[in-house]
């Protein structure tokens, strides 16, 4: 509102140096009613533009003066901004290291958005001008009593990352005003902080996002996430293909040329971008395996040449699998998607090792040849265990583990194996191996757990 603008009729007073502002400020108070509220010290603690002046507004006959107090230096950087602070230590034939090191010091907030846009990363670069710089008013101070200040709403997670991206990562708490408080604490002015970080720190996860309000530790954790989350896929993808290499009796020995002779096309130019794309699952280890090794003359091409004699069925009795137009084949289901009868499933006749039996869909005969495929039916019998592993992500509360063990055992499931970690303060990811007789009382289990309040997902594991 227009009765809300305190600086319509404004007075800005000029002192040779720190002190004298402090003095002047005093003389103002005392001659004049100062208006509660409206004093701002912006000389101890400075705006992150380098703007320093002491501000207060007064009532003097029954008009509002903004009065604005600063020294000849702080009018110059306030008038023609960060440059004139140079120019006017030259001016003086000042010390000028000292000049740099204060320089630094106070533009911090500067470095901040040079990396970001060495990452090139636009819209934290603005979000940052935005919140963290034309925002920032509430100053709060380390142990050692320096001075940080941060965009109001800012928590002790953001006042981490200000001070380092190491510290944030590491943190583990946050003490405030001799305090123990959480990461989401909200900072407000005077408040001294002091971050308890410890090398054995898992670091950032997804709940971090919440609590951070600024942009650039936001962008951080962004960072830090999209590296650990590459890092733990090829670690997989790696892990994956060793398998794979180990059960079909192969060895790969796979180097970046290697890599790139056979992947280019698909963007992949080196070992590790093909454990990447591994563990994510666009590429199967068994496609890769294929690609670097021949074929040989052996018990698997005899069962692709006698694929075509259909007056031929064969029933395998230890998994209850038909295989049509062969003669005693061996015969497995595979573990990667642990086939159940109900499910749609195929046969795939895997170098040395028989038929491998795979549900319909599943990602790691995606990009095999297809001329190795054969058909497969599931068998009358009943009576038989097959295994199943889920993955449900739930509320992290007490008791929600034995809810859905007793969900499982309600239609006589057999659990053979659980494992729960926490993922955020908020949630969790079970993962439990039940034996079940076939699908449809797989869905029924799964249909009896979605009913346990602080359930978000299902799914069946694929390896």
């Amino acid at each position: 509102e227009f009765q809300d603008i305190y600086d319509l009729l404004a007075l800005r007073v000029i002192v040779d140096n720190v002190s004298d502002c402090y003095k002047t400020i005093g003389i103002v108070h005392s001659k004049y009613t100062p208006i509660p509220g409206r004093f701002k010290d912006y000389i101890a603690m400075p705006k992150p533009n380098m703007y320093q002046s002491l501000h207060t507004a007064v009532v003097s006959n029954g008009k509002i003066y903004e009065i604005q107090i600063r020294t000849e230096e702080m009018d110059q950087i306030a008038e023609y901004g960060v440059a004139a602070h140079w120019a006017y230590k030259e001016n003086k034939n000042s010390n000028r290291k000292a000049i740099e090191d204060m320089a630094a010091s106070k533009l911090r907030w500067y470095s901040e958005l040079i990396k970001y846009n060495e990452d090139g990363d636009d819209e934290n670069i603005l979000n940052i001008f935005t919140d963290d710089i034309l925002q920032a008013n509430v100053y709060v101070f380390t142990p050692n009593n320096d001075i940080i200040d941060l965009p109001k709403g800012a928590t002790t997670l953001d006042f981490a990352y200000r001070i380092h991206s190491r510290v944030g990562e590491k943190t583990i708490g946050a003490i405030v005003n001799g305090k123990i408080v959480q990461l989401d604490y909200v900072l407000k002015t005077g408040d001294v902080v002091e971050i308890k970080t410890s090398p054995n720190a898992f670091g950032p996860n997804e709940n971090w996002l919440k609590i951070a309000k600024t942009s650039s530790a936001r962008g951080k954790i962004k960072s830090f996430l999209n590296k650990k989350n590459r890092d733990l896929l090829i670690a997989e993808g790696k892990e994956s293909l060793e398998k794979e290499e180990q059960a079909r009796k192969a060895s790969l020995q796979l180097t970046d040329k290697k890599v790139a002779e056979k992947f280019s096309d698909r963007g992949i130019e080196e070992l590790e971008e093909l454990y990447y794309e591994i563990g994510k699952g666009t590429i199967s280890p068994g496609y890769v395996v294929n690609t670097y090794t021949q074929i040989e003359k052996s018990i698997d091409e005899k069962l692709l040449d006698s694929i075509n004699q259909r007056d031929t069925k064969y029933y395998h009795d230890d998994i209850n699998i038909i295989v049509e137009g062969l003669r005693n084949p061996q015969v497995k289901l595979s573990n990667c998607c642990k086939p159940i009868p109900g499910d749609e499933i195929v046969g795939y006749i895997s170098k040395g090792t028989g038929i491998a039996v795979h549900r319909i869909g599943c990602r790691n005969i995606e990009n095999v040849d297809k001329n190795r495929f054969i058909n497969v039916f599931w068998g009358e019998a009943t009576g038989k265990y097959y295994m199943v592993d889920l993955r449900i992500l739930v509320v992290n509360r007490d008791n929600i583990l034995v809810e859905i063990i007793n969900s499982c055992t309600t239609y006589k499931a057999r659990v053979a194996k659980v494992s729960a970690q926490v993922k955020t303060q908020l949630e969790a990811i079970i993962k439990i191996s039940i034996e079940v007789l076939n699908l449809h009382e797989l869905e029924l289990i799964i249909t009896n757990i979605q009913k346990i309040r602080g359930i978000y997902s299902i799914e069946r594991i694929i390896k």
